[in-house]
């Protein structure tokens, strides 16, 4: 199976996600699971882009997590990159 990347909106928020190619329409109304397994209703695609295999999309569905600890930081008074604790 095929996925693609798509921009999500509900209102003034927006998220993006990976989602099933036969649901990546432009405007297509969509249910979004929560981190707490209940369904969000009333999101619509408002962008579509980039294509993947689903194996490609579950191998690196967490790689955010690392990246943001990655780039987490702020230059102190002196010009230095630290870590945002």
């Amino acid at each position: 199976m095929m996925y693609k990347q798509v921009k999500l909106q509900k209102r003034a928020e927006m998220q993006y996600a990976w989602i099933p190619e036969n649901l990546a329409h432009l405007g297509s109304p969509l249910k979004v699971k929560d981190d707490d397994n209940t369904w969000d209703d009333g999101w619509l695609v408002v962008e579509v882009g980039a294509r993947q295999s689903e194996e490609y999309v579950l191998n690196h569905e967490r790689d955010y997590k690392t990246a943001r600890n990655a780039t987490d930081a702020v230059r102190d008074s002196e010009g230095v990159w630290k870590k945002v604790e």
